[in-house]
């Protein structure tokens, strides 16, 4: 699916950024509730179509939407993570 490899690079960039446990696990945590988030909103719209032609077109639509806008979140991130100076 598109932007799940830039995805993956970017958390794996933000992971390096954090340097103990506790940081790591709450973007682990964020990244599990995104994708929990992601796959329930674009389900919703998926079951609008359900049973027909457009419902995986739907969903995939959807699911390519929230990426390209998570990949904007995590890019932030990571200017936020960056040491300033």
């Amino acid at each position: 699916m598109e932007g799940c490899v830039e995805i993956d690079a970017l958390v794996a960039a933000a992971w390096r950024q954090l340097d103990s446990a506790g940081p790591r696990a709450s973007l682990a945590r964020g990244e599990r509730a995104w994708h929990t988030y992601r796959d329930a909103s674009c389900d919703a719209l998926y079951k609008v179509y359900d049973g027909g032609t457009l419902a995986p077109v739907a969903f995939g639509t959807c699911a390519v939407a929230r990426n390209r806008s998570h990949l904007t979140d995590l890019a932030a991130l990571l200017k936020a993570l960056k040491p300033q100076g």
